[in-house]
């Protein structure tokens, strides 16, 4: 292997370290043997596996480095001695995940960066790069991020997982970056990208219309995560060719259902808005598209569900999650039947069901066969029990339920039946008989 000269490395004049040559020694007895006498091939895999890539990007498209942390793999490991650096440095897997987005005033990250780039090799690069923090503090450098990029689009060929917090002029800048590589694309396999919601920094749609336009071509994406808090419609991608999609925008019930219509050749859909609205999807007559490949379909109240999914056949579907301004239920139960899914997960939100909904809704007999029904009203989980309380005393024939609460989920509690039956639950009523379990 190739030895880089560490010597001269940003990164390790920033630590400022000691050389020191520990004793680590592995095994006992005649097994006994010092661990720089094991392959620099396995050395390798042991510290791939010490290396902190435990955070995710937002919607978990990507396991990444925090930030340059001195006391974590990868860093540590280039000042214990000589022959550990020289493993570190030969490694390229180390210094392929990270977040680049500025956590404190540094004057030497930039610079860092280059040369964590330069040990990389002709690895593939993920990372996540924001232009959010820049100006949260005085001491920040506002053109950090811009700096970043420009380093990085050095290496754009080895793009693969991308995800991106961009102001106006981040984005900008992206959309140059990619224009100029027109000819020579990224091979980008996934990518998150978000314009902003809270923040002082928000991507105008005009750069967001410009950046649509530079990834439209990016074949090989097949991950996309498209967050735009701000902007007015569904942007014209090559929907047919992704295989995951998360939507989380302002646009119209149509908006809606003309992309899951493309959605041909995707597994997983998520569609969301920002602001909620009370519009409507205007019913017409038209042949149902069958999406074949599609096992997981996440959309709420703003693509009107239940009449969007009259449009549609999805054959092999095993997650449905839905939240309702309309409670046309006859709609599911046709398209469960045209359809023929093998149905596992069915999670229907409705803020509005009142407590004889509830009971009514568990009546339906085409909700037995599913293993996993969660339905979600906006009740605590006191007025759970009271609900249940009262089912209890008027005993309605209704199949065995529990009531439990998810951590991260968006609903305070859930009552249906799970495969994991009383595992988690608070209450539980079967046979007319009420329990508290936890």
């Amino acid at each position: 292997m190739q030895q880089c000269e560490w010597r001269s490395c940003p990164v390790f004049l920033l630590l400022r370290s000691p050389e020191s040559s520990a004793g680590h020694y592995i095994g006992s007895g005649s097994n006994r043997m010092h661990i720089n006498e094991l392959p620099v091939e396995l050395l390798s895999e042991v510290f791939d596996d010490a290396t902190d890539k435990n955070y995710l990007t937002p919607n978990q498209l990507t396991p990444f480095l925090f930030s340059f942390r001195r006391k974590f793999a990868p860093l540590n490991l280039i000042h214990v001695c000589q022959h550990w650096r020289m493993v570190a440095f030969s490694t390229p897997t180390l210094w392929t995940s990270l977040n680049v987005a500025q956590h404190k005033p540094s004057k030497s990250s930039v610079l860092a960066m280059a040369y964590w780039l330069q040990c990389s090799r002709n690895a593939p690069l993920h990372f996540l790069i924001s232009s959010w923090n820049d100006a949260s503090d005085p001491s920040f450098d506002r053109q950090y991020a811009r700096k970043m990029l420009r380093i990085l689009s050095i290496h754009l060929s080895r793009w693969r997982y991308v995800t991106i917090e961009a102001g106006n002029e981040l984005a900008g800048d992206l959309v140059e970056v990619l224009n100029d590589a027109a000819e020579h694309p990224p091979p980008l396999e996934g990518l998150e990208i978000n314009f902003g919601y809270d923040h002082d920094d928000i991507a105008q749609q005009s750069v967001v219309d410009e950046f649509a336009s530079s990834i439209y071509n990016l074949k090989t994406l097949r991950r996309l995560y498209w967050i735009n808090a701000w902007g007015h419609g569904l942007p014209n991608l090559p929907w047919d060719q992704y295989e995951t999609i998360f939507i989380k925008s302002s646009f119209t019930p149509e908006d809606s259902l003309r992309v899951l219509t493309q959605c041909t050749s995707a597994k997983s859909v998520t569609i969301r808005r920002f602001q909620l609205s009370n519009h409507c999807l205007t019913p017409f007559n038209q042949p149902h598209t069958s999406l074949t490949s599609l096992t997981s379909l996440t959309l709420d109240e703003c693509s009107d569900p239940l009449p969007l999914l009259s449009c549609f056949t999805i054959p092999s579907l095993l997650h449905l999650e839905m939240s309702l301004n309309q409670r046309e239920f006859h709609l599911l139960e046709e398209f469960l039947k045209r359809s023929n899914c093998p149905l596992q997960v069915l999670i229907v939100a409705d803020t509005t069901l009142a407590v004889d909904g509830i009971a009514s809704f568990f009546k339906f007999p085409w909700l037995k066969s599913i293993s996993n029904v969660k339905l979600a009203p906006t009740y605590s989980d006191k007025e759970m029990q009271k609900f249940l309380k009262n089912l209890e005393t008027s005993y309605e024939k209704l199949p065995p339920l529990v009531v439990w609460m998810e951590m991260f989920a968006h609903w305070p509690v859930f009552i249906g039946w799970k495969e994991s039956g009383l595992q988690g639950a608070l209450y539980a009523l079967e046979a007319g008989k009420l329990t508290t379990v936890g």
